[in-house]
């Protein structure tokens, strides 16, 4: 019965695969007319073509896209809108100055403000952090929550002081307390900015059992972030908490070390209870190139008794290279991948390609029938590495109409892919007057 469940499940994925290319087929266009419906189009059609742009939109359209932003009369426009620009690799500085500025103002909607101050956060330099930290005084805890949520992805280390002198504030002045949710917050952006000078803060925040479990579980993963070596046996130690997240994320964060000293302790994490703290020990020995974890790895495929801690070592065979690669060839020379086993294996290529990796799923992909062929495809198409380009050009001949569009729609998201020449003579030669258009629309967005 389980079985037959999963089959069905897996059909209605597979079945599905390319719903989301033939479903907007309806947006494809001309640039031109790409242009045209941003000047004109009514504010949902404006919202609904930001995907097409993709996250490097040409430069051209950024004055465009600011004058309907400024002349938007609906605030979940404004939101939609601010929330595009900080998924964008490109934003102008015009652009990141008239939010800020409009970030500057009271608040008269929370919820827009809040989004104002995350995309500061991902795009903002100095000035703009230091906006974050003076809304950390602000009255409404959303907007706290949201000003903190922000320097939490910021990366200037000259914010380090500022926030450290405001968490001290916070012990000392009971008019500027910052609840346990907003110091867990802040705490991540020690992580992110890599700051060495927070590292006492860190490791009392973590020695300190009395503190709120998130403040402890954050900084244990900016220490990990920060790569503090020193404070590795100090974070093995909540691997014992009674507090499952925090057992969690003391996995997690050794997870995030390169250092020899750390296999020992991923070695031993293999074989504790919690099978997220197993995955996590996958990742680290990954990361850290341990070709002798193999036939640990091979085992837990097998026999785990967790199917997410089989899908996680079959990922990490794939990612150890020749050693990992061959010891699964050679396991499985006389039985038949799952369609799960190929969508973990298509996974674990899309997130890290290699010349070897990317071989190997060309190969998979070669010897599958069409429902596990659309599954691999269905993957790899959202990588965005130039080094999937040998497959992504099997999926540009595949038969399916629906593969091309789709492997096209990957060309466009792959920075410097080699491409683009097989693009062009889809857009002219191609015997789907679909593949064509869709060719024609982003050689025209490139």
């Amino acid at each position: 019965m389980k079985k037959n469940i999963i089959c069905f499940f897996l059909f209605l994925y597979i079945f599905n695969v390319f719903a989301d290319t033939t479903s907007d087929l309806s947006l494809i266009s001309s640039l031109e007319e790409i242009k045209e419906t941003i000047r004109f189009g009514i504010e949902k059609e404006v919202i609904s073509i930001l995907n097409e742009l993709g996250h490097s939109p040409k430069k051209e359209f950024y004055p465009l896209l600011l004058e309907r932003y400024k002349e938007a009369s609906i605030i979940e426009t404004k939101k939609k809108f601010a929330n595009y620009f900080s998924d964008c690799d490109n934003i102008p500085d015009d652009v990141l100055n008239l939010l800020y500025e409009e970030a500057k103002n009271e608040p008269n909607n929370k919820d827009f403000h809040a989004t104002l101050l995350y995309f500061l956060g991902n795009k903002g330099k100095l000035k703009e952090g230091l906006l974050l930290i003076e809304r950390l005084d602000y009255s409404d805890n959303i907007i706290q929550l949201a000003a903190a949520d922000a320097l939490s992805k910021m990366e200037n280390i000259e914010l380090v002081q500022p926030i450290l002198k405001r968490l001290k504030l916070s012990e000392e002045d009971e008019e500027k307390y910052l609840s346990s949710d907003i110091i867990s917050k802040l705490i991540l952006s020690f992580g992110k900015m890599k700051s060495e000078e927070a590292i006492p803060y860190l490791r009392e925040a973590v020695s300190n059992d009395t503190n709120d479990k998130f403040i402890i579980m954050y900084a244990m993963l900016s220490l990990a972030e920060i790569r503090d070596i020193e404070s590795i046996d100090l974070i093995n130690k909540n691997l014992g908490s009674d507090e499952i997240k925090i057992q969690e994320y003391a996995g997690y964060s050794l997870s995030l070390f390169k250092d020899k000293s750390v296999i020992p302790i991923l070695r031993k994490m293999l074989r504790h209870n919690n099978e997220k703290i197993r995955i996590y020990a996958c990742q680290g020995l990954v990361l850290n190139n341990d070709l002798k974890a193999t036939h640990v790895f091979l085992y837990k495929f097998k026999k785990d008794p967790s199917g997410g801690v089989k899908k996680e070592a079959l990922s990490s065979l794939i990612d150890l290279g020749n050693t990992g690669i061959n010891a699964l060839k050679e396991y499985m020379k006389d039985k038949k991948y799952s369609p799960v086993n190929l969508y973990v294996i298509s996974d674990a290529v899309r997130k890290k390609p290699t010349e070897l990796n990317v071989q190997f799923i060309i190969s998979l992909y070669e010897s599958s029938d069409k429902k596990e062929r659309d599954l691999i495809a269905k993957n790899v198409i959202n990588g965005d590495s130039n080094k999937l380009d040998p497959i992504i050009n099997k999926l540009l001949k595949s038969e399916d109409y629906l593969v091309r569009i789709g492997a096209i729609k990957a060309v466009y998201k792959i920075k410097d892919s080699s491409l683009w020449g097989i693009v062009e003579a889809l857009s002219k030669n191609d015997s789907s007057e679909i593949v064509k258009k869709t060719a024609k629309k982003y050689l025209g967005l490139r």
